[in-house]
């Protein structure tokens, strides 16, 4: 499924996601918007709608991790939060 969302707030409209949002609050040391703008800035790089993201295999989901990271490194990104936001997410869409 093609990632169709233009903004990580827009992410907020999908139940999962919103519920997700508000688990983080307090939780991280990081303010939960910062793991959603990583959530959505990752999702728009691989092309992945978010559910997609918790379907695909460990290993899979890691390689695309891996190489978002290695791209983002190479333009001088800090991508550690989206990183966390994103096994976040799928630590939050394992028990759900």
């Amino acid at each position: 499924m093609r990632y169709r969302v233009g903004s990580a707030a827009q992410l907020l409209q999908e139940p999962h996601v919103e519920g997700w949002n508000r688990e983080l609050l307090g939780t991280t040391g990081t303010p939960a918007e910062d793991y959603l703008e990583g959530l959505h800035r990752f999702a728009r790089h691989v092309d992945r709608h978010t559910e997609e993201l918790l379907r695909i295999a460990d290993s899979s989901r890691e390689s695309l991790l891996e190489r978002f990271r290695e791209r983002e490194e190479a333009l001088g990104n800090d991508v550690r939060t989206s990183v966390r936001a994103v096994r976040s997410w799928v630590g939050y869409g394992k028990v759900r």
